[in-house]
This record gives structure tokens, C-alpha cells and sequence, in this order.
């Protein structure tokens, strides 16, 4: 085995002074930018710890599916490696996270139609599984080319599981 390259040392420094800059960002009350460097870090250098500096940005920034997502991450990619204390905690955050989250099924009368929520695209129609989202006011969309966007503005408490049915005009346009 030979030692790490230039490229892989490069790699990894920068991941730990962006990793050093996300922590003081964090600290100054600064979630998103905190939040990109966490990122950043992972990227250049995979490791299961950052995962959890990730997930708290997350929550900063009331993206609960994200922090549950970066959690249930860290928990898989540390394995035994994390302490039974600190899983105890990451376990009562999923916990209290997990009343932070509603399901949303989206159904619609049109295949391959792109479906958003809060104009972000969570997949073409139809979908197969309910999306988890944030708790609050959320815009559910369903766009289909040549057709006009059909969405509703829904508000979804904790644990809150919707249906919602998205008709789309698919007749041809003069």
C-alpha cells in the first residue's frame, strides 16, 4: 500500500479547513453557509462524523427531512463505531425529528408528469411512495409539457399523512 497522493492530502486539508470554517459559521448563527461547508467537507472527504455536524445545520434550518436524512445516514455509515451514548442521542433526535415530518401522497392523471413541492422536483408521476416533507405551508405541484402547472398550497402538521390528487389538462392547445 502506498501513502496518500498530493491530490488525496490537497483533498483532505481543504476538507478540514472547510470543515473548521462550517463550525465557526455555525457558532456566528450562520446555518446555510455553515450548512455548504459541512457539505463541501463530505464531499472531499467522506467520514460518517460529518454527517451529524450536516444534520444539525439542518435543524438550524428547520429542514427536518434533511436532518432525519443526514442521521439516519450517520447511524448507518458509523455503525459500531459510534459510542452507545451518542447513539442514545442521535436516536431521541430521530424521535423528536420524526414529529417535525408529514407524508404527502401525490397522485395525478397524467404519467410522467414532474412533480414538485416547493418547486423543487421530487420525481415524475406517478409516484409510488408518499414524500415526507416539512411541517408547515408547502406548494405541491404537477407539471406536464404542453399542459398548465396545477398545484395546491397545503399546510401539514407533525406526522400528518395527505393525500392529494392533482387533475391535469392534457388536451391540445389550439
Amino acid at each position: 500500500l502506498q501513502g496518500a497522493t498530493a491530490s488525496e492530502e490537497s483533498e483532505t486539508s481543504e476538507a478540514a479547513a472547510r470543515f473548521q470554517r462550517a463550525v465557526a459559521l455555525y457558532r456566528e448563527g450562520g446555518y446555510d453557509g455553515a450548512l455548504a461547508e459541512f457539505r463541501k467537507a463530505y464531499q472531499l472527504s467522506p467520514s460518517y462524523r460529518v454527517l451529524y455536524n450536516i444534520a444539525q445545520a439542518q435543524y438550524a434550518l428547520h429542514d427536518f427531512v434533511g436532518a432525519h436524512k443526514s442521521l439516519t445516514k450517520y447511524m448507518n455509515e458509523g455503525g459500531t463505531e459510534i459510542p452507545s451514548d451518542r447513539r442514545r442521542q442521535v436516536d431521541e433526535m430521530v424521535s423528536k425529528l420524526s414529529d417535525r415530518i408529514a407524508r404527502i401522497q401525490i397522485t395525478t392523471n397524467a404519467d410522467g408528469a414532474d412533480i414538485r413541492i416547493d418547486d423543487v422536483s421530487v420525481g415524475l408521476s406517478p409516484l409510488h411512495d408518499s414524500v415526507p416533507v416539512n411541517v408547515g405551508t408547502r406548494k405541491v405541484s404537477a407539471f406536464k409539457s404542453g399542459s398548465p402547472e396545477m398545484f395546491r398550497v397545503v399546510t401539514v402538521a407533525g406526522k400528518e399523512n395527505l393525500k392529494i390528487d392533482l387533475r391535469i389538462d392534457e388536451q391540445p392547445r389550439p
